[in-house]
């Protein structure tokens, strides 16, 4: 990958390619039928790309975190390409191509600032795709979700117009806490009370 004048990603192209197929071919029945979504065609089709792609299977990127892991041995002859190929994905218009790439900067960080920025760029991800899910969640701001996706270049514009549209920045406010945060804040928690109270039996739960 590192050598290669350029890489596609899956899910996007795929993505499109779904659409196309589908508006050649009649509409299901359901589009026909009343629906709480109130959606014209052309945003049927795109949630009915959705539903399909969240059932097919993504290639995983195991192999390529493994490759890259810096508690490998070999690492350091590796670190070069798995860093050029980071830098590939975090421009990438596919969500998980891009929190990959994230992943690989921040494991080939070449100094403390390029350590922060990966950081950052996996908070904001984070932030955008919390927003995506609690905004397109209710069924009055699906068709502005769908409009998004179907205006945007990719993954991440569309979460951005939607941040946009929902009144919130697409950057996180530094009082949010993501995922990460969120993940050491338990970490600790659950040190915390293995240590007073080694039964495992606590008044918060």
């Amino acid at each position: 990958m590192a050598q290669a004048g350029h890489f596609k990603t899956y899910e996007t192209p795929l993505a499109r390619r779904v659409r196309e197929g589908l508006e050649k071919i009649s509409p299901p029945p359901f589009e026909n039928n009343p629906s709480p979504y109130r959606l014209s065609g052309d945003n049927a089709r795109i949630l009915q790309v959705r539903i399909l792609m969240s059932f097919l299977s993504v290639p995983a990127c195991r192999d390529l975190l493994h490759a890259c892991q810096p508690d490998d041995a070999t690492f350091a002859q590796r670190k070069p390409a798995c860093r050029q190929i980071a830098a590939e994905l975090t421009q990438s218009s596919s969500l998980l191509a891009h929190l990959v790439g994230i992943e690989l900067q921040r494991w080939t960080a070449r100094d403390a600032a390029d350590y922060r920025q990966a950081l950052a760029l996996g908070r904001e991800a984070d932030w955008l795709m919390s927003l995506r899910g609690t905004y397109c969640a209710d069924q009055t701001h699906i068709v502005a979700c769908l409009d998004a996706d179907k205006r945007a270049t990719g993954e991440l514009d569309a979460s951005r117009a939607i941040a946009r549209q929902s009144g919130q920045s697409v950057t996180p406010p530094s009082h949010w806490v993501d995922r990460r945060q969120q993940q050491r804040i338990r970490r600790d928690r659950e040190k915390f009370h293995r240590h007073v109270n080694p039964a495992g039996t606590h008044a918060d739960g």
